[in-house]
This record gives structure tokens, C-alpha cells and sequence, in this order.
């Protein structure tokens, strides 16, 4: 009769091991799900927000690049820093000549004055990630003719200490839950 207890203590055992893998695993792929769907989420979001930024500025600047008022093209541009995402902008006019520039790197401006000396930029809306730099292009329009080009490079990488912050509190929760379901098996057992 003890063999048999030792045996059926052994199934229980197994079996809570079981469905503790079970939940482990379920909740890991629910947490990468999370993560990745809030990832293309905020991504998205911030997108969005940048390429609004872009076309008020593209609207703002168009009597600056249409009298090629460069001190006035500059100091919109340099309204940018309150948005401290916002890594450089370019105002460029209808030839393709930089009308003025906002950078806080200047890597990133030589970055911008290489890409337009390449003829890069087109005079049309046009947006695109690489890595975690965000670049929008906005054409400048004055009576439904193209005057130019806005260009505004992004850099979204805080969208990496967001998720990590999100999948650290997860990792913490789902260990609490294991944590006290083990608790619980153990006095059950």
C-alpha cells in the first residue's frame, strides 16, 4: 500500500509539474505576443505623431522657402528642439539648394546634406524606419505647386526603454502568479 502512495504521489507531482510547464509556457508566448503587438503599436503611434509634426512644419516654412528667407526658415526649424525626439530637419527649396538646417548631431546633418547632394529626396510625402531613425519627407507646397521639400529624421529608440520597462513589470507579475501557484500545489500535495 506504501509503493502504491509513493506511486500516486509521484503521478501528482508529475502532473503539477506539468501544468506549471504548461502555464509557464503559455504565459511566455502571451508575453512575446504583447510585446511585439506593442512594439509595431507605439512604433506606429510615433509615426504618426512625427509625420503631423512634419506637415505643420512643411506648412509653416512655405513663405520662408518661397522669399528663400534662410534666418527665418532657421529659426522655425529650430522650434524643433521642444521635441526632443526630433534628431535634424532640412528645408529645401524646389532646386534642391538647402534653404536652412536643425541638427543635434552633426552626423546626422552631414547624413541629410549627402543623401539630397545624392538627389535622395523627392518632392513628395514619403516616410521610412531605419534602425531606430524615423526620416519623413514633406513637400512644401505654396497654391497647389511643389516649393520645396522638408526633411526630419526621428530617432525613436525610446520605444525599446518602453518595452523593456513593460516586459521587466511582466516578468516580475507572471513570477509572483508562479510563485503562489507553487505555494498552493505544495500544501495541496
Amino acid at each position: 500500500m506504501n509503493g502504491w502512495f509513493s506511486k500516486r504521489q509521484s503521478i501528482r507531482t508529475e502532473m503539477l509539474m506539468l501544468v506549471c510547464a504548461s502555464a509557464v509556457a503559455a504565459i511566455l508566448f502571451v508575453v512575446a505576443l504583447m510585446l511585439i503587438l506593442d512594439f509595431f503599436s507605439k512604433r506606429g503611434d510615433k509615426a504618426r505623431q512625427f509625420r503631423a509634426v512634419a506637415g505643420v512644419m512643411a506648412e509653416n516654412l512655405t513663405v520662408a522657402v518661397s522669399f528663400q528667407d534662410a534666418d527665418v526658415a532657421a529659426e522655425l526649424l529650430h522650434s524643433l528642439v521642444s521635441e526632443p525626439s526630433i534628431t535634424a530637419a532640412v528645408a529645401l527649396d524646389a532646386d534642391g539648394e538647402m534653404v536652412a538646417t536643425y541638427s543635434q548631431s552633426a552626423a546626422l546633418q552631414q547624413e541629410i546634406v549627402r543623401q539630397q547632394e545624392a538627389g535622395r529626396f523627392l518632392y513628395h510625402h514619403s516616410s521610412e524606419y531605419h534602425g531606430d531613425l524615423f526620416t519623413v519627407r514633406v513637400p512644401i507646397v505654396e497654391a497647389q505647386e511643389v516649393i520645396g521639400c522638408l526633411v526630419m529624421t526621428a530617432d525613436t529608440s525610446d520605444i525599446w526603454l518602453d518595452l523593456s520597462l513593460l516586459a521587466r513589470d511582466t516578468c516580475l507579475a507572471c513570477l509572483a502568479v508562479m510563485t503562489v501557484i507553487i505555494t498552493i500545489a505544495r500544501h495541496l500535495l
